[in-house]
């Protein structure tokens, strides 16, 4: 965040295309309307809280695989500075993310994933509107990842599927939290609505101009955004330019396509 924020004052920053370093192109601040952060542990966001002071909101991803995410902080930490957060700027700009779903044999089955959920669940009801699923994408890199460590990764089943999205469906409705997925092929035709599952969008033109209502700038320019034909057939994210890069993250999750 410290990197973030002397780029911000900055008022700048150099985007590259990750799949081709020399396609690049200049972002600037002023004329940036939202800044939306991804995260599985933005302790460092929460320390500089007091300095930000554009419109934002934060993804945050929590769930629970210690196998694969050795290098994270323990549940309960990165829950307590969830819940922080909420406090600090309000729920609904601190979206929980519970994904990927990962099934691995013998040590992660569907059972192992619903009581996972709920346990986060039951911590984050009142500290959030929403949560945001899909299951693992199984990428050729994160599969050698996963062989690398001798651990199996199984591709769950439609039925196996369905009995996962009928159980973390409830237990959202349980504990108040409205539940979406996110670029899911197990969704594509809407086949998780009937466990309340909605095809949903990570950078949502809807939520957003109900969250940022009393900004009526941002309000007029998100009105005017189409889908994002840079992101994946089945992404429904509205427009963005994602400055992120690859291979920085510290943590280094087995299942994570950007290492």
């Amino acid at each position: 965040m410290d990197d973030f924020l002397k780029k911000w004052e900055q008022g700048f920053v150099i985007w590259k295309n990750p799949f081709n370093p020399k396609q690049q192109r200049k972002i600037l601040f002023d004329k940036t309307k939202l800044v939306v952060f991804w995260s599985k542990y933005p302790i460092g966001y929460l320390k500089n809280i007091k300095k930000i002071s554009f419109d934002h909101y934060i993804l945050y991803t929590i769930n629970y695989y210690p196998k694969l995410e050795p290098k994270l902080p323990d549940l309960q930490k990165r829950i307590d500075v969830f819940k922080e957060i909420s406090r600090r700027i309000g729920k609904e700009r601190v979206i929980w993310r519970f994904d990927p779903i990962v099934l691995i044999k013998n040590i992660i089955s569907p059972d192992d994933i619903v009581e996972r959920f709920e346990t986060i669940a039951r911590e984050l009801s009142g500290f959030t509107k929403r949560v945001i699923i899909s299951f693992m994408t199984p990428y050729k890199k994160v599969l050698y990842r996963f062989k690398k460590i001798k651990i199996e990764y199984t591709q769950p089943t439609v039925d196996e599927v369905y009995y996962i999205a009928e159980r973390l469906g409830k237990i959202s409705k349980k504990f108040g939290i409205e539940i979406q997925s996110c670029s899911e092929r197990f969704n594509a035709l809407g086949e998780l609505e009937a466990f309340g599952i909605k095809k949903g969008a990570c950078i949502d033109k809807n939520y957003i101009m109900h969250v940022f209502s009393e900004n009526n700038e941002l309000v007029n320019e998100v009105s005017r955004l189409k889908k994002d034909r840079g992101q994946r057939s089945l992404c429904l994210c509205v427009e963005s330019v994602d400055i992120g890069e690859y291979n920085t993250c510290k943590f280094d999750c087995v299942y994570c396509y950007a290492i």
